[in-house]
């Protein structure tokens, strides 16, 4: 692992393999490692792809500036580590539970940099999360639309909110399980909706839902690879179809 300065802060960053593009984003202290535990940085540099995982600010070893942190700090990070790392081009997101909320961000502000996002178990209706199964506990760190620095706070963190009709997204992967005890299923399933009905580029948005899963850590081991084939199948056309694209220009 490699510490870069972005300038802005310094973050931990695993990076392996050539090809197009592929940022991994983890969950709550989920170290760049935890991608190859998955199996998901050796299967991408295997298929072609240059895998970039980092640790967000706060998780070893990347720097914590301070306490607490906003989406938009967390946004403003990956951009710039993205600008300092000066790619050949757009990227492709992969986001893991919270760490969805960092591509979910970036594809509100600024779909147009990207390539692609997968967005694996995220909380994308943050404005509805408390009055879930497992809101209340959340309420300490994200806060409550019951007070004004709350709803503000959930406002800014609201991936359905911010979808703008007649926009150009690129392609998304959403994937969730049925019986998800920590982010309900019907919050990707909402936000596929929106997004299918809003956007403009003729890139599809497509729901991948499990049936006998939950929030990943529980998943068999047949049940990860098979959704692994599918981020690669997924990946692999996205990222060839924005190639060829590039090149008809």
């Amino acid at each position: 692992m490699e510490m870069i300065d972005t300038g802005r802060i310094r973050l931990g960053v695993d990076r392996r393999g050539e090809g197009p593009p592929v940022v991994l984003i983890g969950g709550t202290g989920m170290p760049p490692v935890a991608w190859d535990v998955a199996g998901l940085t050796p299967a991408l540099v295997d298929h072609g792809f240059d895998a970039i995982a980092y640790a967000s600010r706060g998780v070893v070893p990347s720097e914590a500036p301070s306490a607490s942190c906003t989406v938009e700090d967390l946004g403003d990070d990956l951009l710039a580590l993205i600008a300092t790392l000066d790619l050949d081009r757009p990227p492709a997101l992969v986001g893991y539970s919270l760490g969805s909320f960092t591509a979910e961000h970036l594809l509100a502000t600024q779909p147009e940099l990207f390539a692609a996002a997968v967005i694996n178990v995220g909380v994308l209706n943050a404005l509805r999360f408390e009055h879930t199964v497992n809101g209340p506990p959340n309420i300490p760190e994200f806060g409550s639309v019951t007070t004004e620095d709350g709803f503000k706070g959930l406002l800014a963190m609201d991936a359905y909110t911010k979808v703008r009709d007649k926009t150009a997204y690129p392609a998304v992967l959403l994937t969730h399980g049925i019986n998800d005890p920590r982010v309900e299923p019907w919050q990707s399933g909402k936000y596929a909706a929106r997004l299918q009905a809003a956007t403009s580029s003729g890139r599809p948005v497509v729901l991948r839902m499990e049936y006998d899963a939950g929030h990943g850590l529980g998943s068999t081991k047949r049940q990860r690879n098979e959704e692994l084939a599918d981020t690669y199948a997924f990946l692999l056309r996205e990222l060839r179809s924005a190639a060829d694209a590039r090149k008809a220009q």
